[in-house]
């Protein structure tokens, strides 16, 4: 098998696309004459155990007259030399090449049998030169269709296009009409139909931190019926966190075996031994009962099981304020074009206890348009030492080592913030020109609307410079090695710059 292909094509097969690229396209490939004009993606790739992605790299437009001329068999064809130069390329950057031309207006679209015949004929051959699969992508305004021919002479259907627009965008070769939602499902139902029902039925939402925002996270959306939850999280529930923490008792953490009667080995015992958070995330989403299933990894976000996990999402809540946490989720989103939202909570007070500061933060992050890193939220001498073993660490200047203080009223203004967002972006309800940051005062009754741009020298989210849409072309490029698993993996299903404080450590 060539360098670079594809070994294994998981079902389903989708495009994945920023904004600012798919508007390339559009503007090229469905131009206002509604006439026929055409051009070139250039992909990576990246495959996960649940869905195969074309995560969208570049594209060329095929100049009308020049690269895109009459055809002697059909309406319109690019020219040998046009295809070589994009074959050749993709070669070289072992990228795979998209063929694209437009259909004008309709909400179906599917190839003509003079397209089908002209891949048959010559996209063997092209994989030939290319090294790597060649396909074909056929649009109109509302529809979209792919072929992917892989280098073993096989060819698959490119099922979905996903454009992570301020709504997130997904286009098939046809509309397909949802059918009736749950009764229980009723009144949402009502604010975004059955199909915006059905999306969020098949969407998958990791969760990286089940503290105070993240478990109210996972309450909110397994009510909504999102499909699935990958929770990550390596803590036990302990006594503190029971006042914020939605389906935790204190039986979880093993408090009431702590009596000075029972032997101290059987006292030591149990103290290792509270539910995991990760496990109270399972019990939500049972007790929600719309069928949500939860896919439990009580491990540090940097292992390698939680960053493959996090690869098979369609958004990413970040609710863990570590550096390391927030860096991974960070390249992740931008290097696999997955949308990230950020919450969080700032309580601070000054020496002698008068209160400071008291917002709830939420900070929607699209590839390609913006990052933690070259926005200074990241700090990167936290970073560095978090990598650090556990001595050296503790021996490391690292702040007073104090917990944050957290109210479970502040983590849930955050976290319905950030649900919300969700399902408005799913289910297409949300309007453009959104603040990308925003924070909530509630003692002012406050809100605090923040624009943000990424920089084009930003190694993270920079589309000339950065991990933009690289996927499994590149290695995650981290500070520190990934660490070791050292903990457990589940999977459970439901049958029914910076410009304001670092957050609290622990939300």
């Amino acid at each position: 098998m060539a360098v670079g292909s594809l070994k294994v094509v998981t079902s389903p097969v989708e495009l994945r696309v920023t904004a600012s690229l798919w508007a390339r396209i559009r503007s090229q490939v469905l131009q206002e004459d509604f006439d026929e004009h055409g051009g070139v993606i250039f992909c990576s790739r990246a495959v996960t155990n649940t869905r195969t992605s074309l995560l969208a790299r570049d594209f060329i437009a095929a100049i009308d007259g020049v690269d895109y001329v009459p055809s002697a068999v059909g309406y319109r064809e690019l020219t040998a030399s046009f295809i070589r130069h994009a074959v050749l390329r993709a070669r070289r950057e072992h990228l795979v090449p998209l063929f694209v031309h437009g259909h004008g207006e309709g909400d179906s679209v599917e190839f003509s049998s003079t397209d089908l015949n002209s891949h048959a004929r010559s996209y063997p051959s092209l994989i030939e030169i290319t090294g790597t699969e060649v396909g074909a992508v056929v649009m109109t305004d509302e529809a979209v269709a792919g072929e992917l021919w892989l280098v073993d002479g096989r060819f698959v259907d490119v099922d979905a296009t996903v454009v992570l627009s301020h709504n997130i965008k997904r286009f098939t070769p046809r509309r397909t009409y949802a059918g009736a939602a749950s009764p229980y499902q009723d009144r949402q139902v009502r604010l975004f139909g059955h199909r915006g029902q059905a999306i969020l039925a098949a969407s998958t939402v990791g969760i990286v931190g089940v503290g105070g925002a993240g478990m109210l996270a996972v309450e909110y959306l397994s009510r909504l019926g999102v499909g699935r939850i990958i929770a990550i999280d390596p803590d036990r529930v302990e006594p503190t966190n029971v006042p914020r923490l939605p389906g935790s008792t204190m039986r979880d953490t093993r408090s009431i075996f702590m009596t000075n009667r029972l032997p101290e080995r059987i006292r030591k015992l149990v103290q290792r031994r509270p539910t995991p958070k990760v496990k109270i995330a399972r019990r939500l989403a049972i007790q929600a009962g719309q069928g949500t299933s939860v896919e439990m990894l009580q491990l540090n976000v940097a292992t390698v099981a939680a960053t493959q996990a996090l690869k098979n999402c369609d958004y990413i809540v970040l609710a863990a304020d570590s550096d390391t946490a927030q860096n991974v989720v960070n390249t992740i989103g931008h290097q696999y074009l997955i949308p990230i939202i950020q919450v969080g909570v700032k309580i601070a007070a000054d020496d002698q206890g008068a209160l400071t500061e008291l917002f709830a933060i939420i900070r929607a992050i699209r590839p390609g348009e913006w990052c933690l890193s070259c926005s200074g939220i990241i700090d990167f001498a936290h970073l560095a030492l978090e990598s650090l073993p556990g001595r050296e660490r503790a021996l490391a200047d690292y702040g007073t080592g104090e917990p944050a203080p957290s109210v479970i009223t502040l983590n849930a203004i955050g976290a319905s913030n950030a649900v919300t967002r969700i399902m408005l972006e799913l289910t297409g309800l949300m309007e453009p020109g959104a603040a990308e940051q925003f924070l909530i005062h509630p003692s002012r009754g406050t809100v605090e609307r923040r624009f943000t741009s990424g920089t084009t020298t930003c190694q993270i989210c920079s589309e000339e410079n950065g991990v933009v849409g690289l996927g499994d072309l590149q290695a995650l490029k981290l500070p520190s090695p990934l660490i070791a698993d050292t903990s457990v993996t589940t999977r459970e299903s439901s049958t029914h710059s910076r410009p304001e404080p670092h957050l609290g450590r622990k939300a």
